[in-house]
């Protein structure tokens, strides 16, 4: 996924639930806008959550990287709202 759009942060508490799933070797079921702007469900293991080109993104055990303001919800919950920070 490209950083094309400005990056709008995640809300923190939602930041702090993907960093659990990293160190934690989670299976995590996302919904994500994909890059031609289509819903689409994956079934990841988050890895690692880094930053890179001004944008948050999240690296699965299988190289798949996710920007991720592209994340719709995580395990059906819906992610709302942006960091305040």
């Amino acid at each position: 996924m490209t950083t094309q759009s400005t990056y709008q942060s995640i809300n923190c508490s939602w930041y702090d639930r993907l960093i659990q799933a990293c160190e934690r070797k989670e299976e995590l079921t996302l919904e994500i806008v994909d890059s031609d702007q289509s819903l689409k469900k994956i079934l990841v293991k988050p890895v690692d959550i880094f930053s890179k080109d001004q944008a948050e993104w999240l690296k699965s055990s299988d190289g798949t990287v996710i920007r991720l303001d592209k994340i719709l919800s995580v395990n059906g919950e819906l992610l709302s709202g942006v960091c305040g920070i």
